[in-house]
């Protein structure tokens, strides 16, 4: 019965892309029409969201061209997937030489800091959603062997790791996990900005397992369930567990943090 709920999931990401570009066109046209963008006040990465939000859609798109088993299902969902990713990649590439050219004239506000780990997630949406649409292609369209994904997510997951030791060079230069972590309350750890630390954490661990099971162990260079196996699934389940403590942590920030400054500033006034 799968076969006809695809086709209903098709309309519903058609629904949700054709929202998203509407919003974003209307943005651009206003943009364009008032001159009204500020490059002083987005010395972020934070202008890539909209990219990522593309991205959601073309991975959602992908989903039923590696599940359906319909040619026509398949080629629509294809369709619609590539138009987005190339819309992710056109706004990605846009954006970050835009946000790097503010970021390098005006510099980095802590509170934006974040934001330099915004291409992570991007990668591995955008990742998967190519690896669903090699297998829907492979297994449906063409009734081929699938290609061999070592390359493709090798250069992705290193990407990846570049963008973060970069992010975190200019975090820890500007010390910001220090006011991060801080006991007292501050501009960085009252931030609900924080919290896009949490997504570039899980995006890293997702394509950890996609690079190891599906680049490494597919194409024979590692054992299954061997020393090196675990001891690399060791390495993104840290990750994995670090970001799921990290939000947990910024939840209870975010909550009880607002509440201890005001008992603060009442004893001060007392």
């Amino acid at each position: 019965n799968v076969e006809y709920l695809l086709p209903l999931a098709l309309v519903a990401f058609l629904i949700i892309g054709v929202w998203a570009l509407r919003l974003y066109f209307d943005f651009v046209a206003q943009v364009f029409h008032k001159k009204s963008f500020n490059k002083g006040l987005n010395n972020s990465l934070a202008q890539m969201l909209p990219a990522f939000a593309f991205g959601m859609v073309a991975v959602g798109f992908s989903a039923t061209a590696i599940f359906s088993h319909n040619p026509a299902v398949v080629t629509v969902a294809m369709g619609l997937s590539i138009f987005f990713l190339v819309a992710t990649a056109i706004i990605g590439t846009l954006k970050m030489i835009m946000g790097f050219n503010d970021l390098f004239e005006h510099g980095a506000s802590p509170m934006s800091l974040p934001t330099l780990w915004v291409l992570i997630p991007i990668l591995t949406v955008s990742g998967i959603a190519v690896l669903r649409l090699d297998h829907g292609i492979s297994h449906t369209l063409l009734k081929v062997e699938p290609s061999s994904n070592l390359v493709f997510l090798t250069s992705v997951f290193a990407i990846q790791i570049f963008i973060a030791l970069m992010g975190y060079a200019v975090m820890r230069r500007m010390h910001y996990f220090r006011d991060l972590f801080s006991s007292q309350a501050n501009t960085v750890n009252q931030s609900p900005v924080a919290f896009a630390l949490v997504c570039p954490g899980v995006a890293l661990s997702v394509m950890g397992q996609f690079f190891i099971n599906k680049a490494l162990v597919s194409s024979g260079l590692l054992v299954k369930f061997g020393i090196v196996y675990f001891g690399l699934t060791a390495i993104v389940l840290v990750v994995q567990l670090a970001t799921l403590w990290l939000m947990f942590k910024l939840i209870r920030r975010q909550i009880s943090g607002p509440v201890e400054t005001v008992k603060v500033q009442q004893a001060k006034a007392a």
